[in-house]
C-alpha cells in the first residue's frame, strides 16, 4: 500500500514538474513564476476566507443541535483546495480550482458519505477519544 502511495506521489511531482517546463518554454520563466505564486497565494487566501464561513456554519449548526456532516465535509474540500493550490505546480491547480466548484463538493460529499457508512456497517471504522492525549 505504501509503495504504491509513494509511486504516485512520484509520479505527481513528475508530472508537475514536466508541466512547469512545458509552460515555461511557451510563456517564459518570469511569467511561470508569477502564474504558480498568484496560484499559490489564491489557495492562501480561500483557506482563510472559506475556512472562517464554513466555521461560522458549523457553529450555527452546533448551536442548533444538529450534527454539522455536509458542513465539515465542505470544510475538508475547501482546506484540500487550499492546499492544492498552494502546493505549486499547474496539475494541482486545476484539481484545486475542480474542488472549488460547489457541484463537485457535493459530488464528492456524497462519495465521502457512502464510503463512510459502508465502513460504518462493516464494523471496519474505530473511533478514538484524543482528550486524554497530552502535548
Amino acid at each position: 500500500m505504501f509503495r504504491k502511495f509513494l509511486i504516485a506521489v512520484l509520479l505527481f511531482v513528475l508530472l508537475e514538474v514536466s508541466l512547469i517546463f512545458v509552460v515555461e518554454g511557451y510563456i517564459g520563466a518570469l511569467n511561470t513564476f508569477l502564474l504558480l505564486l498568484l496560484g499559490s497565494f489564491l489557495g492562501i487566501w480561500i483557506v482563510i476566507w472559506q475556512g472562517l464561513s464554513i466555521g461560522r456554519k458549523i457553529f450555527e449548526a452546533l448551536g442548533q443541535r444538529r450534527i454539522p456532516e455536509d458542513q465539515l465535509l465542505d470544510g475538508a474540500c475547501l482546506i484540500a483546495t487550499g492546499c492544492l493550490l498552494a502546493f505549486p505546480g499547474f496539475v494541482s491547480d486545476l484539481m484545486g480550482l475542480l474542488l472549488f466548484l460547489p457541484f463537485m463538493r457535493s459530488r464528492i460529499r456524497k462519495r465521502v458519505k457512502r464510503w463512510l457508512n459502508r465502513k460504518i456497517r462493516g464494523g471496519n471504522v474505530f473511533f478514538a477519544s484524543f482528550r486524554n492525549w497530552r502535548l
